[in-house]
């Protein structure tokens, strides 16, 4: 079997969604210029300074992770991940899938993520996971004949866990297993 694909999400995973002053022990502040023409990000944030938290353990988990995963950025990030977060977080430069160019609406990655994939096994790990994708992964990719497919949703006021990783190393152990 091949291995599983591991796509990540940035915003509300690596980096979450809570006030500086709230953000849970381990994070650091990083400022960012995101290019003018950027057309991953919202045009509110192209072509100017961001701040954003990460934590340094969560490099560490990863880098883990490449053991069982291949990964792959799946973030409205794009390239700019490769850029601002993978050297700080001391990850090599990953593959980019582009969500739908549609928009950063909720379900824009589960197509670039199923043209992407296509019958290999994955996990996908987002804040923004929703029920519609659940309901894929369960009816379209799972079950007894599908594709061995694992979605982690992540509270984004919280971000990464060890939790999540030990669940991804979970999955990836039961692939082993078959």
């Amino acid at each position: 079997m091949n291995r599983p694909w591991l796509f990540l999400d940035v915003d509300g995973v690596l980096n979450p969604f809570v006030e500086i002053e709230r953000l849970p022990p381990g994070y650091a502040l990083h400022d960012v210029i995101i290019a003018p023409d950027s057309r991953q990000l919202a045009r509110s944030e192209r072509g100017r300074e961001l701040t954003i938290a990460l934590n340094t353990a969560h490099g560490e988990w990863l880098r883990d992770l490449v053991v069982d995963f291949d990964l792959v950025w799946a973030t409205a990030w794009g390239e700019h991940a490769n850029e601002h977060i993978s050297p700080r977080l001391g990850l090599p430069r990953l593959l980019v899938v582009i969500p739908h160019p549609l928009g950063l609406y909720r379900s824009a990655k589960r197509p670039a993520i199923i043209d992407f994939a296509k019958e290999r096994p994955l996990a996908w790990i987002d804040d923004a996971i929703n029920s519609i994708d659940f309901q894929w992964a369960r009816s379209r990719r799972g079950g007894s004949s599908g594709v061995p497919t694992r979605l982690v949703k992540v509270r984004p006021e919280v971000g990464l866990t060890e939790a999540h990783i030990e669940e991804l190393r979970r999955f990836a152990q039961s692939l082993r297993n078959t």
